[in-house]
This record gives C-alpha cells, sequence and structure tokens, in this order.
C-alpha cells in the first residue's frame, strides 16, 4: 500500500513496540512511586505513525493510513491499542499503596488525548474524516482534586483542552490551558 512517500510493508516499521509501550508506562510508574518525578508526559506514537498495524493490531497496513481508510472496527482497534498503555498505567497506579493506605492514583491524573475525532471536516467541508474535531475522546483517570471515576462525559462541542484544564485543576494548577479555560464539571 502507498501512503504518501512510505511503502507499507509487512516486515517493517515495529521494533516490538508494544513491549516498548509496556515497559515505558512500567518505568512512569516508579517513577511516580518513588517521587522521581512529579510530572510525565510521553506519546505511545507519533501523530503520522507509519507503524506497522499488522504486528500491533493484526491489520495489514500502517496505523496511520487505518485510522484514514479502514473500516470502523480497524480504526477503533487502533485505538485500543493505544488505549491499552493507559489502562496499564492506570490499574498500576491503582495498584500502588501509597504511605497511608490510599492507592497513588488517589493522588494522580492522567490524561490522554487523540488527534482528532471522526465526524464532519470543516476545512475540507467533508464528512466522516480522521482529523475532525466532532467525536472526540478523551480519557482521565485519578482521584486527585475531587476527579470521579467510572463516568462517560457526553459534551456540546466541549474543546477537548478542557480535559486537560479539568486535570491541572484537579492538581491545583488553575484551569487554564491558553486560550482554553474552563474544567468539566462533570469529572468532578
Amino acid at each position: 500500500l502507498e501512503n504518501g512517500n512510505v511503502d507499507y510493508t509487512p516486515s517493517r516499521a515495529w521494533s516490538e513496540e508494544t513491549l516498548r509501550g509496556e515497559t515505558m508506562i512500567d518505568m512512569v510508574r516508579m517513577a511516580l512511586t518513588c517521587d522521581l518525578a512529579r510530572s510525565v508526559g510521553f506519546r505511545i506514537s507519533l501523530d503520522q505513525t507509519f507503524l506497522n498495524a499488522q504486528q500491533a493490531v493484526g491489520v495489514a497496513n500502517d496505523m496511520h493510513n487505518t485510522t484514514h481508510s479502514g473500516t470502523a472496527d480497524d480504526c477503533s482497534d487502533a485505538l485500543a491499542w493505544h488505549v491499552a498503555f493507559f489502562a496499564r498505567l492506570g490499574a498500576g497506579l491503582r495498584d500502588t499503596e501509597e504511605v497511608d493506605g490510599s492507592s497513588l492514583l488517589d493522588h494522580t491524573t492522567v490524561v490522554l488525548l487523540f488527534e482528532g475525532g471522526h465526524g464532519h471536516d470543516p476545512e475540507g467541508v467533508q464528512d466522516n474524516r480522521a482529523h475532525s474535531t466532532e467525536n472526540m475522546s478523551a480519557l482521565i483517570a485519578g482521584r486527585v482534586g475531587g476527579l470521579q471515576g467510572g463516568r462517560h462525559i457526553a459534551t456540546d462541542r466541549a474543546h477537548p483542552a478542557r480535559v486537560v484544564a479539568s486535570a491541572l485543576s484537579a492538581v491545583g494548577l488553575g484551569d487554564s490551558l491558553g486560550e482554553i479555560s474552563g474544567r468539566l464539571d462533570g469529572l468532578f
């Protein structure tokens, strides 16, 4: 398959990224556990990644092209591969006990954002596009600052950066992220 100047080949663009991601998650959890870090930012894959989707999710394509031209199930599998790392970190923090008997997750907030949603693209005036700002998903975990878990919050066109603003608010850093401000009260 041709994708810009990169040809998809089943034997390329894979060097055990699942193991690499799991190892990175475990190191992040340990850095937080040992109080070697208070804030961590990392990416599982680049936004325009040509990572081999065959190796990750069983789709004979690269990740980028899978999210653009694959089936809805293929795209969901590609996103789920990324979400599994988020879940691993959340479970690790939940299972790490603090000295007061609470979990590390009780004192943490973790955010996962994707590059875009799936819907209308106002710039290209096209529907069913992968870079739409519609139907964007964001995940947040942790209980610091009154965050409540186990909720699905549907908003009416709220900017996805408000999830990050909510995380900032939860850890006591205000609720402003550039021109975007205001936390999503449904998360608290």
